[in-house]
């Protein structure tokens, strides 16, 4: 375990330990207030009922632990799994609420013949529901605000991040290099075939709508990301015809699963920066679906006298890792270069 992990585990024990000893704390201050507004006898009553009083602070601070449990773990929903594979969409909210009521009928149930001949019993019981409840409720308002605060950090650092990423796309597709490519091959499908040539016009178009679009969203799902990919696919097909082939194989029932924008064009990219295309050495590019992962690779043929900074998935990493707390996996040797990006 490194030493950041060390400290986290250890604030969270420390938390744990002062959370429970602030209710057990006032939970005896409860006992000292019912039996002084009561004017019982708190020491032969501890003698007699120290086990009630003990089952009642246990079960109260389960009840809490889990409350703040359901909070931290689940943002909104959580989903219950029925046998027939259905799910159940339930508020964590409500979840929190019919907790409590459960475990306050449950005392009720238990201590009914308490609080039927000891008022001191149900004083104490009301008094430590209504406690935890408002505890529970101050820390369950914490944590919210404690998430929003971070949601609204990590939402600037995305547009930061992406917002380079799109200037780096847009720029790559509006330089010299590739609109001088671009119209070169224009000209000659105007030349040798002029319906070629509007269908290469038009995916050019599509291109850019959809780089420009991409700048508003931070995910989008597989399928809509495809239909552009198709458009930058064809650039290169009218160009390398044979030399470069792209191989798709995605199931789809996963087409609805998000990735963020302009990933596949990132990775097709790097694939055609990287390596030579010929007729006789074609690139070769597969992208695929396993059950939570998108996989581009490609076959290497490495151009001579190309350098790279991998600024590219660097980015694309970057943006994964704030909006999901994910990476993105390279794993690469001397026939193969592949990239699986995490489905969302």
């Amino acid at each position: 375990m490194d030493k950041n992990n060390k400290i986290i585990l250890k604030n969270k024990v420390f938390e744990f330990l002062l959370r429970n000893l602030t209710v057990t704390c006032v939970f005896f201050f409860i006992i000292l207030f019912s039996h002084y507004s009561t004017k019982e006898d708190i020491l032969n009553d501890f003698k007699t009922d120290t086990y009630i009083y003990t089952s009642v602070l246990l079960g109260y601070l389960l009840m809490s632990e889990l409350t703040i449990f359901i909070d931290r773990r689940y943002d909104q929903n959580f989903y219950l799994r029925l046998r027939n594979n259905r799910k159940i969409s339930i508020n964590k909210y409500y979840a929190i609420t019919v907790l409590y009521i459960v475990s306050i009928l449950i005392y009720v149930i238990i201590l009914f013949d308490y609080f039927v001949e000891f008022r001191v019993t149900s004083l104490i019981t009301v008094f430590s529901a209504i406690y935890i409840f408002m505890f529970d409720l101050i820390l369950i308002t914490r944590n919210y605000y404690k998430r929003l605060r971070s949601e609204k950090i990590k939402n600037a650092q995305l547009r930061e991040v992406k917002l380079e990423s799109d200037l780096k796309v847009l720029q790559s597709q509006i330089n010299p290099h590739f609109l001088f490519n671009s119209l070169n091959v224009l000209v000659s499908e105007i030349y040798f075939d002029q319906e070629r040539a509007v269908s290469y016009i038009q995916h050019l178009s599509d291109i850019y709508r959809y780089v420009l679009q991409s700048t508003q969203k931070n995910l989008v799902d597989i399928e809509t990301e495809l239909d552009f990919l198709h458009s930058y696919i064809y650039m290169f097909k009218t160009k390398y015809d044979d030399g470069f082939q792209v191989k798709i194989d995605i199931a789809n029932d996963l087409l609805h699963r998000k990735i963020p924008p302009l990933a596949l064009q990132i990775l097709v990219e790097n694939s055609i920066k990287h390596n030579a295309i010929l007729p006789g050495q074609p690139l070769i590019i597969k992208i695929y679906t396993t059950d939570n992962e998108l996989i581009i690779s490609n076959n290497i043929n490495k151009k001579n006298n190309v350098s790279s900074e991998l600024t590219g998935l660097k980015n694309l990493n970057t943006r994964y890792k704030i909006l999901a707390n994910k990476s993105i996996i390279i794993n690469s040797n001397e026939t193969e270069f592949k990239v699986a990006l995490p489905l969302l």
